[in-house]
């Protein structure tokens, strides 16, 4: 089996479902105003656990791009950190394109509205919230924008190491992932917060070590080949479910799974 552009899309695609799933289902505490959904099966809220389960698509974002990131990598003749820095690049036009269209929108249109729990105004136009929301620091104007400060941090921090090590000393990077991931677990950190990171951190080696020991080409993988779409399915639950499942131990809520 050849894990190509195609499939790497489609896999996309369906972290991409899983994503919206999460942010719609698997939070009903944001509903304002007394709203409310009627879950499909009376008794049994299923779509939050479709949705809490959806929090899996950020395994499957880091998988994907340590699997790519190697790829490109070994195809490049850049240094580790060179390659590293130009994918960080591509990343923050692809954010700032966003940013610039979506965060005025919100200055103009939504200036009553509030950060979560929170009187405070969410759309703030102080020159140190703006620079910290542009630079991705900060995910004061969208708050699943989290994400972005973790990547940033993991390709100017980790990529090139993790890069540089696949090739050098694999088993010296096995070391380093699974240490930090254990700390992480063990301290309970905040997944979102700052040294979240080192926990969603995993991920990413995962997707390099795939990619490193050309693991889809083993039989097991190509005897997938018959069954299209079987192998995104082991993707994102064999490869990821145990860290999802590790990370909903750090206090996942389960409060609105009956009704």
């Amino acid at each position: 089996m050849e894990f190509t552009r195609e499939k790497t899309n489609v896999a996309k695609g369906i972290a991409i479902l899983l994503m919206f799933s999460n942010h719609l289902y698997a939070f009903p505490d944001r509903l304002l105003h007394g709203n409310f959904y009627i879950p499909l099966i009376p008794t049994f809220n299923v779509e939050f656990l479709i949705g809490n389960f959806g929090s899996v698509c950020v395994s499957i974002f880091l998988f994907l791009s340590g699997y790519g990131m190697y790829i490109g990598y070994k195809n490049s003749r850049y240094l580790s950190l060179r390659y590293s820095l130009n994918k960080l690049k591509d990343f923050y036009l692809t954010y700032w394109l966003y940013f610039l269209v979506f965060v005025p929108i919100g200055l103009f249109f939504f200036q009553n509205e509030t950060l979560w729990y929170s009187s405070e105004k969410r759309y703030s136009l102080e020159i140190l919230d703006l620079l910290e929301g542009f630079s991705g620091w900060s995910a004061r104007y969208n708050s699943e924008w989290w994400f972005v400060r973790m990547f940033v941090l993991m390709l100017l921090l980790l990529c090139p190491l993790y890069l540089s090590l696949a090739n050098r000393n694999l088993s010296t990077l096995c070391l380093i992932s699974s240490t930090l991931f254990l700390l992480a677990w063990i301290s309970k950190v905040d997944y979102t917060g700052l040294f979240g990171i080192f926990f969603w951190q995993i991920n990413f080696f995962m997707g390099i070590l795939f990619a490193r020991l050309n693991l889809y080409a083993s039989p097991f993988f190509s005897r997938l080949d018959r069954y299209p779409g079987i192998f995104i399915l082991l993707l994102g639950l064999l490869f990821d479910e145990i860290f999802f499942l590790l990370r909903s131990s750090l206090g996942a809520k389960v409060d609105f799974l009956f009704v």
